[in-house]
Order: structure tokens, then C-alpha cells, then sequence
């Protein structure tokens, strides 16, 4: 074993542990494997990539944002299901408005032991963001672009209510 791996630290809540006394489930995902992945937004940098974490996508409705379940949060309504979305430090309602080019590091807590730091509103599970900070030297300025359409190619042409009802009216009395 490499007595360096051992004597990593980790940040928990408001304070550092050793990261081999750190008990429970941890998953980290590095920017190289979100840039491999070519995801265009943090739902899909999360999906696949970690287990015990679900990727459910919305009805398919333009501006519809996914949703994320980590284990354990399986109930017959989804609400309160969410896990606690933590971005350099701050607690946040929504990650969807992130780019996955701006982020470092993101770390999933999935279980009670790693979550308890955070109390009732870690139960659900965490999720830590860390953006990418500025860095010294020589500026560099890089674009990455990405367009996406939200509207209705093609519509159906259907009956208004009242055409509805009257079509249904003229069948009766056949």
C-alpha cells in the first residue's frame, strides 16, 4: 500500500478527516471524465457514472429539468426525494443552471454515515460541486458553444373542445 494514498485529507462538513477513516459511500468525478463525456449539462455528467444514483428524466417537455435520486429514495411520490445540492460550500435549490465546463470536482455522499454532517437536509444524499477557480499566469480566453431549439417542430391539427363536443353530440343521434 502507498503510505501517501493513506494520509490524504478529506473536508467533511466543517472539518478534515483522514481519508481512511472516512466510512461510507463516496464518489467522485473528475473534470477529464465530464469533458470525455461530452455532456451538455450536470444530469448527464452524473448519469452512469456513479451507482446507486438515478438520472430521471422529465416527461420530455421543452425547459423540463431532470431530477436525481440517490439510493434509498425510492417512494410512490417523488417529491422531498431531492438530494442536497452543495456548490463551492453554498447550499443551492437547482444545479441545471451549471455548465459542466466550469466544474472541477463533483462528489456524490450516498449513505447516512457520510451525510450525517449535514443533518436532516442531507438525508437524501449529497451532492458537492466544486467550480473551476481562476487560475495566475497568462490569460486564455476558449469558447465553447452548444445551441438547443425548445419549440415544436411539427403539431398535429386536432379539435378545439367545442369541436369535440359536437362531433361527439352529432354520434349520439345517428
Amino acid at each position: 500500500e502507498n503510505s501517501k494514498l493513506l494520509d490524504e485529507v478529506v473536508v467533511v462538513g466543517y472539518g478534515t478527516m483522514k481519508k481512511r477513516d472516512v466510512t461510507g459511500a463516496i464518489t467522485s468525478i473528475s473534470s477529464e471524465a465530464i469533458e470525455q463525456k461530452m455532456a451538455t449539462n450536470v444530469f448527464e455528467a452524473l448519469q452512469g457514472t456513479t451507482a446507486g444514483v438515478q438520472v430521471v428524466s422529465g416527461s420530455g417537455q421543452p425547459g423540463e429539468s431532470s431530477s436525481i435520486k440517490i439510493r434509498g429514495t425510492s417512494t410512490f411520490s417523488a417529491e422531498g426525494v431531492t438530494p442536497l445540492y452543495i456548490v463551492d460550500g453554498f447550499p443551492v435549490s437547482s444545479i441545471s443552471d451549471i455548465a459542466p465546463t466550469d466544474i472541477e470536482d463533483i462528489t456524490v455522499l450516498k449513505d447516512a454515515a457520510s451525510t450525517a454532517i449535514y443533518g436532516s437536509q442531507g438525508a437524501n444524499g449529497v451532492i458537492l460541486i466544486t467550480t473551476k477557480g481562476a487560475k495566475g499566469g497568462k490569460t486564455t480566453v476558449s469558447y465553447n458553444g452548444y445551441v438547443q431549439g425548445k419549440t415544436i417542430r411539427k403539431t398535429l391539427d386536432v379539435m378545439d373542445p367545442y369541436q369535440f363536443v359536437m362531433y361527439n353530440l352529432s354520434l349520439i343521434h345517428i
